[in-house]
């Protein structure tokens, strides 16, 4: 198995640059789990968090990849935000986004467990349109 490795700096910055992009008068939500880390960086950022997903003008997801949890969340008309596009694979149209990645390796945020992603992706849970070896 490959990783593609998200740095804390990296995600950092993106994150910043996302808040920036959606702009401060939009509330926004994020998706459990990797959107509700992403929306909790974006608040040191200026961004208007809400509690609850009907209140949310933006759902934000930290990346659409096989595009099955933001298709979804398109249903309730809100606008889609995510850090990160997978190139070709992801089937729903996301609003705002900071860079489309183009790997078939299998994405690693700062904040998931290496191990823990491996036994997942061996029980077929997270991501798994991501490379398996």
């Amino acid at each position: 198995m490959e990783f593609y490795r998200i740095s804390w700096e990296q995600l950092l910055q993106d994150t910043k640059q996302l808040t920036q992009m959606i702009g401060p008068s939009k509330l926004v939500w994020g998706i459990p789990r990797g959107g509700q880390l992403i929306t909790a960086l974006m608040a040191y950022h200026d961004a208007s968090l809400c509690n609850h997903y009907e209140d949310a003008q933006v759902m934000v997801d930290d990346i659409a990849d096989t595009g099955k949890t933001l298709a979804a969340a398109c249903f309730t008309g809100k606008q889609l935000a995510a850090l990160y596009i997978r190139a070709g694979i992801s089937r729903v149209r996301v609003d705002y986004y900071v860079a489309v990645l183009n790997t078939k390796d299998y994405i690693l945020f700062p904040y998931e467990d290496e191990q823990e992603v491996l036994k997942q992706l061996e029980k077929g849970g997270f991501r798994t349109n991501d490379a398996q070896s």
